[in-house]
């Protein structure tokens, strides 16, 4: 089982990530990308302010579906993309 702490922070690199994702032009918008992943537009703003974390499977998913680095998401790299 995860601590809270360890969540927060692989929670944190979610949001920087999906942020990225947008900059980079690989989605197309925030509420889109959740939209199609089935959550509702608010998780993003949940995540950011510490109500909710990143499930590991909705993680998971995102990491093969854009084939991002792992590692990243741990802060063991500086590399979002594989």
């Amino acid at each position: 089982m995860q601590s809270g702490k360890a969540k927060s922070y692989i929670s944190k690199y979610f949001v920087i990530a999906v942020k990225k994702l947008k900059t980079d032009g690989r989605i197309a918008s925030q509420n889109r990308f959740l939209s199609d992943y089935g959550y509702s537009k608010s998780l993003i703003s949940h995540i950011e302010k510490g109500r909710q974390d990143v499930t590991l499977n909705f993680l998971y998913r995102v990491i093969n579906d854009f084939r991002l680095n792992p590692a990243y998401f741990f802060g063991i790299s500086e590399e979002l993309y594989r």
